[in-house]
């Protein structure tokens, strides 16, 4: 009997992958053992994936697209040899490409695999997954067609993105609306666009951040917990509203420990020297925000079995 195992994908990733341009494509994969196929057969076919992706030219990053399996098992034997018995199957590997916000599929390719294992069903499934070929010119095909519809998707939606993203940044969901525009390709009309409306949100998301930051700087100062107060202070971006205060603070530990000279405040010196180098430079760029982002969507599947 068929069985089909479908992998309904909810809002979220696991591994992400980057297109060959700045496209961005997420990859996401069953964590679980599904119908007798254990964990560690998903996490070959996820390796194989990962693979092809990179042999397609993509880079790890993701975004608001990903690429999801369906498996559909299309037939299988217990092959008795005295002995020894065997699993063999046969599967129909179909990789597809969606949209997370329309859940909408862009892109879909099949593959009939085979495989065949001692005493298990599993075994004979990874052993099919092992099979998937990293330089089969059909999957640079698929990407390549997939990227041309997401650039096409841009550019008919580019209005309505920017508004969604100023509107996420309206409601303080900062870092979703950097996320979103981070993944707006650069060489689809509107991306100045994007960019522009990506720096304003950055500053107000790292003003955001740095007034609970720094209320926990002067909370350790008051406490003369001087270490942890420069370690929050040195986390303030210099173009943030909050950079004067927090180089003041930072000063004003620096005069307390100078004038001390304890060796209990060595180390504390060495903090200093360290926030200096940090203020030089943003410790939140925007694309460090969009991969935190995406890295705690944690991937979550409903399991759909056809007989």
């Amino acid at each position: 009997m068929n069985k089909i195992l479908i992998f309904l994908l909810g809002f979220v990733l696991s591994v992400s992958v980057k297109a060959l341009s700045d496209l961005t494509i997420g990859l996401v994969m069953p964590s679980e053992e599904i119908d007798e196929v254990k964990p560690d057969a998903y996490k070959l076919l996820q390796s194989k994936i990962e693979k092809v992706l990179t042999t397609s030219g993509v880079a790890t990053y993701g975004g608001d697209f990903v690429l999801y399996p369906i498996v559909t098992i299309v037939d299988e034997n217990l092959i008795e040899g005295g002995i020894k018995n065997f699993f063999k199957v046969k599967i129909n590997l179909t990789l597809n490409i969606a949209n997370l916000s329309s859940q909408t599929v862009f892109s879909s390719e099949s593959w009939l695999l085979t495989g065949t294992a001692e005493r298990t069903r599993s075994a004979a499934v990874k052993n099919a997954f092992a099979q998937l070929n990293s330089g089969d010119p059909n999957f640079r095909i698929f990407i390549d067609d997939t990227q041309k519809k997401i650039c096409k998707y841009y550019e008919s939606n580019k209005k309505e993105i920017i508004t969604k993203a100023s509107t996420l940044a309206s409601i303080g969901k900062y870092d979703e609306a950097i996320a979103l525009l981070s993944g707006y390709p650069s060489q689809v009309s509107g991306y100045d666009d994007a960019q522009r409306l990506l720096q304003k949100i950055y500053l107000q998301y790292i003003n955001a951040n740095a007034a609970c930051i720094m209320n926990k700087a002067r909370s350790a100062y008051a406490l003369n917990d001087y270490e942890s107060a420069v370690n929050f202070a040195a986390q303030i971006p210099y173009d943030s509203s909050h950079y004067n205060e927090a180089k003041s603070l930072i000063n004003q530990v620096r005069s307390t420990v100078e004038k001390e000279r304890s060796d209990a405040n060595a180390r504390l010196m060495k903090s200093l020297e360290i926030a200096a180098d940090v203020q030089k430079n943003r410790i939140n760029a925007a694309a460090s925000v969009a991969r935190e982002y995406y890295s705690r969507r944690v991937v979550n599947y409903n399991i759909v079995r056809i007989y």
